[in-house]
């Protein structure tokens, strides 16, 4: 089931914070490549596009990075105002730290006590 339009995906990358204005724009001091957002210093892109998790975490992947995770109430603060940025919104959104992986689980028999 598709529950969730969006995701996040970061990757980690070297170099100085920029705002969040300034890494909408073409920079080429910033480390992050073209359309990515840069938070410290690491490198956020946001992807508009209707998948499950497992299907998110295997499309950042693909593209070398990870689903994204939040380390601080700063970096939250930040990543919304991408969402809202990129949306008009804030819609459901994939980040990381997920672990109930759709496919190839295994169940555990139900034993009694």
């Amino acid at each position: 089931m598709l529950t969730i339009l969006l995701l996040l995906s970061a990757a980690i990358a070297l170099g100085e914070a920029v705002t969040l204005d300034e890494a909408s724009k073409t920079d080429k001091k910033s480390p992050c490549p073209k359309d990515w957002f840069q938070f410290n210093s690491r490198c956020f892109m946001f992807v508009q596009t209707a998948r499950t998790w497992p299907e998110a975490e295997n499309t950042v992947k693909y593209l070398g990075a990870n689903l994204a995770s939040v380390h601080s109430s700063e970096e939250s603060q930040f990543l919304q105002a991408v969402v809202l940025i990129k949306t008009g919104d804030f819609p459901l959104t994939w980040i990381g730290g997920y672990d109930a992986v759709q496919a190839n689980v295994e169940k555990v028999p139900n034993y009694k006590l």
